[in-house]
């Protein structure tokens, strides 16, 4: 019996079920396709680039202290923004299934967001290192925690990446990239975007770059203004979605 692709289904005598060959049987494996569970997990776990972008953030203000005479407090603020989106973001992807191994692991095997749990040790460790002036000993014990637990995840996510994962996630990506409406996915950029702000106003301080007080708070202006405006557009989106779900009327 041939198939429509041709493949021949004529099973072999006293081996049961047809065998597929042809083109059927080089065709690979199913892409990957992520359970239902994943869903509500991942939604957490993605939100964690605000997070990231914040704790970014705070790093340029932190840089600028001794550049520009920036207020460190605006550095402390948006660490503690930074903490407290990581804290409740990490309970709710817990609460959702994410601390059993079978969860985390096809987690971090999902070709958009496994690359996202990476997000939680590298926030932790910037979290502790601008905070560490309060606590030496603590800090480094609880960075070193941090630091093991981001070389496991970025193992695991090499692993399957080297293994055919990596083509899974560039296929994700693209779709993303191209789409023309505000999504939370573009706070992925922010971090980016802070940390080249940190470079820069570092690198004008040992350059000793002319007016580079004025240079600084320019980049920081740039920088905080995108980081506002992601705020207000997040919470645009958000107050719009919980309205369609609850069936509230459009404001305005």
């Amino acid at each position: 019996m041939i198939a429509k692709n041709g493949s021949d289904l004529r099973p072999e005598r006293g081996q049961g079920p047809p065998i597929l060959s042809g083109s059927a049987a080089s065709a690979g494996p199913a892409p990957y396709a992520a359970p239902a569970s994943h869903g509500s997990r991942s939604a957490r776990i993605s939100l964690l680039a605000i997070s990231l972008g914040s704790a970014g953030l705070g790093g340029a203000w932190q840089a600028a202290t001794s550049v520009a005479s920036a207020w460190i407090q605006i550095s402390d603020v948006l660490f503690v923004i930074s903490g407290l989106v990581w804290v409740v973001l990490l309970a709710a992807y817990v609460r959702h299934g994410g601390a059993r191994w079978r969860n985390l692991r096809e987690d971090l095997r999902h070709p958009g967001q496994g690359f996202a749990l990476a997000y939680v040790p590298i926030i932790g460790m910037l979290i502790t290192g601008h905070f560490s002036r309060f606590g030496e000993e603590g800090a480094r014990w609880a960075y070193a925690v941090f630091v093991v637990a981001a070389a496991l995840v970025a193992a695991r996510l090499l692993a399957h990446w080297f293994t055919g994962g990596l083509g899974d996630l560039v296929a994700f990506m693209l779709p993303t990239l191209r789409e023309r409406s505000f999504h939370t996915g573009l706070w992925i950029y922010s971090f980016p975007v802070a940390a080249t702000t940190n470079f820069l106003v570092r690198w004008t301080s040992a350059a000793e770059v002319p007016g580079r007080e004025t240079v600084v708070w320019t980049l920081l202006a740039v920088a905080s203004g995108g980081f506002l405006l992601l705020g207000v557009a997040t919470l645009v989106h958000g107050g719009r979605h919980w309205r369609l779900r609850t069936g509230r009327p459009e404001l305005g």
